[in-house]
């Protein structure tokens, strides 16, 4: 309806409507193309400054078509673009990314303390450069993470959890968490990255798990004794190839005297790298994708395999020298309501994790999760995300354990308010069945909010 037909009074009402629907838009505007990020701490989040012009872009057509002077100069544009510092920065080679997570815990039931609650944060500052824009040297990207984290470990404190219901959870520190340099090389058909690294990020990581707050779900806990990930990144060297688009192949060795020796390897420089030098962990995976239905549903499967060469001891009280396991990942789009626009990434995603270790030296010998997220669940600016899984942890049964479940299992659901393209809140809900594989320890209801702000 034209608004020059309308009467005075109506039309000065709707004026009101659409200004105050255009701050409301530029307030809450997000990109598509952030909405699969994984939400995990540990990982900064880009924030692209230039899907604020697309922001633009979509209030000047509607100021347009209803008769409305636009936004000309908008608050989270001057703070975000640091009053034109930022994209001068970008153009020669130098993103910031950074992330602030925060996370309010109560176990509602059972578990070992439903008095208290558990509070925790985590800032995660990420600066790279580009060595093309930088130097001229195509295909390099040198990174620097810093990470601090304190707050208390709500597994420890309220739910007696082995898989870990908050993968913000940490033992508290101030680091720089990884430095590496990263070169792309042979047409961009293979990539080595060197330096201090967070293996979960190269490797076992289920794309679509990013929304969920359960640690088990970014990586099988399978892996947790020995693969060097938050907060405990190591010194590395990883070699990629891409062979075909559909095809790759990656492998990696990692200082190990985190898992052996229990060294915090997240805190130390390259004055320590690989400490003593004395043991390792290797690890490698493969892994293939595909298109289906015209291109639309992206799929893909994962399997990979780990050792560590140290020496542990085992629960029997005897020692073992090395440890070997492997997990699979398989990840499927199953909707895509937009089929004229291949790109969106709206839709509903699934995907399904596997994990087996040796139940000699580690507590978790097999583990499984499925998943479902669901990115838009309806039609606006910024979408939201639901999500929900289970996650079952298989106990060892090794003398000397001391485990009086063969299980534990989490059931999670969350949704994702994405408020702004910059601030979303999330509440959790978790129910863990047989927490800590303990027989007198009472299944738990853990609840979580989580309000995260990238910038």
């Amino acid at each position: 309806m034209d608004l020059m037909r309308q009467p005075l009074l109506p039309r000065a009402r709707s004026l009101a409507a659409v200004l105050a629907t255009a701050v409301v838009a530029a307030v809450f505007a997000r990109s598509a193309a952030a909405q699969q990020t994984p939400d995990r701490p540990g990982r900064a989040v880009a924030t692209d400054v230039d899907d604020l012009a697309n922001d633009d872009d979509l209030l000047n057509a509607t100021a347009k078509d209803l008769g409305v002077p636009p936004p000309t100069d908008r608050l989270d544009q001057r703070i975000l673009k640091w009053g034109g510092l930022r994209p001068a920065l970008e153009n020669a080679g130098i993103t910031f990314e950074g992330v602030f997570t925060g996370d309010f815990s109560k176990n509602l039931r059972g578990g070992i303390d439903t008095r208290s609650e558990a509070s925790r944060y985590l800032l995660d500052l990420r600066l790279n450069l580009d060595t093309r824009a930088a130097f001229g040297l195509a295909g390099g990207t040198f990174s620097v993470d810093f990470q601090q984290q304190d707050g208390r470990n709500g597994s420890e404190e309220l739910t007696g959890d082995v898989q870990g219901f908050d993968n913000a959870d940490a033992d508290g520190r101030t680091q720089i968490a990884e430095v590496w340099y990263e070169q792309l090389l042979l047409d961009n058909r293979v990539r080595v990255k060197i330096g201090k690294v967070d293996a979960n990020s190269e490797f076992a990581l289920p794309e679509n798990a990013g929304g969920f707050v359960n640690s088990s779900y970014g990586h099988s806990p399978t892996l947790n004794p020995w693969m060097p990930t938050y907060p405990d990144a190591a010194t590395s060297a990883n070699v990629f190839v891409y062979p075909v688009s559909w095809l790759y192949a990656g492998a990696g060795v990692y200082d190990g005297n985190g898992a052996e020796d229990g060294v915090r390897t997240g805190e130390y420089g390259p004055s320590k790298l690989f400490h003593s030098g004395r043991s390792f962990f290797y690890i490698a995976e493969v892994g293939a994708k595909w298109l289906l239905a015209e291109n639309t549903l992206p799929g893909r499967a994962v399997v990979g395999g780990h050792y560590h060469d140290g020496t542990f001891g085992r629960f029997d009280g005897g020692t073992q020298d090395g440890a070997a396991g492997l997990y699979a990942i398989v990840e499927q789009k199953l909707v895509h309501p937009k089929f004229y626009d291949k790109g969106n990434e709206n839709g509903v995603y699934a995907f399904a994790q596997y994990g087996h270790t040796d139940g000699r030296v580690t507590e978790v010998t097999d583990h499984y999760s499925v998943g479902v997220t669901w990115v838009g669940p309806y039609p606006k600016a910024n979408p939201d995300t639901i999500g929900v899984g289970v996650s079952a942890a298989r106990l060892t049964e090794a003398d000397g354990a001391g485990f009086t479940r063969d299980f534990e299992t989490s059931i999670e659901g969350w949704y994702n308010f994405q408020v702004t393209s910059y601030l979303s809140v999330k509440p959790d809900l978790q129910y863990i069945i047989h927490p800590g594989g303990d027989a007198t320890i009472g299944d738990a209801l853990a609840a979580t909010l989580r309000v995260t702000l990238a910038f």
